[in-house]
């Protein structure tokens, strides 16, 4: 039997449950605090990609990895691009981490962003990294779900425009190209997303006057592909920015 029960990142402290939902205990810590990065399970260790140094600290190349069991993190093949909010999903032995952007920060003082359309590809086995096709747009802070062989990236934000946006893109992994969905209902960046397989589930964020959401949607190939707000229950409080949760389950 091999589990990884749940996981959650905020900072530097790395929290762990089992899913049918016994107390939380504190695991061992990432080597140093970051922000703003993305966490990606292979259903066996946890990678960390990129983030800042702080809350507007620099963005950083690090990659590291943490194994559940002997509760240990080490440092793997650093990224081709330093990059801080980007989308993620792993997919056949990789893990695609799209889009993001790089914060500069200079004296203590912000210098500049640099926001990208680019895709940086893990290979976990050979810890290796390529590229793939780029993204239709500069983009950061879109959720991200996995569905089959295609990574799905909702919403984010518009750094040509300055506001949240409602697009919907989508990687297939296998084919490395680009699809746009159907717009979401409601601009939102930095929100929580899931399947079930078949349909895709969005909650929270910030919406396009940088409100945080309650409200939950649902996109399903049932009502010809758009979206709509979900039979289930809305968040109980508004939120952006929450530290999202896997759990895979491999048997026994």
């Amino acid at each position: 039997m091999n589990r990884v029960k749940a996981a959650a990142m905020a900072l530097c402290v790395l929290l762990a449950a089992t899913i049918a939902g016994a107390d939380w205990d504190e695991r061992e810590s990432l080597p140093e605090a970051r922000y703003g990065g993305v966490l990606v399970s292979d259903g066996v260790y946890l990678y960390y990609f990129g983030g800042s140094t702080g809350a507007w600290g620099s963005s950083v190349d690090d990659v590291w990895r943490y194994d559940p069991v002997a509760d240990t993190w080490d440092a793997r093949e650093s990224m081709p691009q330093r990059v801080s909010f980007p989308g993620a999903g792993y997919r056949g032995g990789k893990i695609y981490v799209a889009m993001g952007f790089e914060l500069v920060v200079d004296a203590a003082a912000i210098a500049g962003g640099v926001y990208y359309d680019d895709v940086q590809i893990y290979d976990v086995a050979g810890n290796t990294w390529t590229t793939g096709t780029s993204a239709p747009s500069e983009n950061y802070a879109a959720a991200t779900v996995v569905v089959n062989n295609k990574i799905h990236l909702l919403g984010g934000y518009d750094p040509a425009a300055y506001y949240n946006r409602e697009d919907y893109y989508i990687y297939d992994t296998a084919l490395d190209t680009w699809a746009i969905g159907d717009d979401l209902d409601t601009e939102r960046a930095l929100g929580a997303a899931w399947s079930d397989g078949t349909n895709i589930y969005l909650a929270g964020g910030n919406d396009h006057d940088i409100e945080q959401l309650a409200q939950t949607s649902v996109w399903s190939p049932a009502t010809d592909g758009s979206w709509s707000d979900a039979a289930m229950a809305d968040l109980p409080t508004p939120l952006a920015g929450m530290a999202s949760a896997a759990a895979y389950d491999t048997g026994g």
